[in-house]
């Protein structure tokens, strides 16, 4: 029993220091199929980075999709359809 503690403690852990702030430059993509679709931002690099906000922010940003844009907040891995897949949680934005 002892184990299985430490080993939740450390995954826990692990996660927590996989995190942190990020700032990432693209443009916003709309994956999925109504009335489950996920925005997301592709970087440069090509990597996808599914967005994670208030459905108000995310349908406005979606709504002004201006070109451009960069976005500052937290980044972690979740579930999408069952795969995991990088989120940031948008806490700041701005069209460049």
């Amino acid at each position: 029993m002892r184990i299985f503690i430490l080993l939740m403690l450390f995954a826990t852990l692990l996660r927590q220091c996989s995190s942190g702030r990020e700032t990432l430059e693209g443009r916003l993509s709309m994956y999925g199929a109504e009335p489950f679709v996920q925005l997301a931002v592709m970087t440069d690099d090509n990597e996808r980075v599914f967005l994670d906000g208030e459905p108000e922010l995310l349908d406005r940003l979606w709504k002004e999709n201006k070109g451009r844009i960069k976005i500052e907040g937290e980044r972690y891995e979740d579930e999408w359809y069952g795969q995991s897949h990088p989120f940031i949680k948008v806490e700041e934005w701005e069209w460049i």
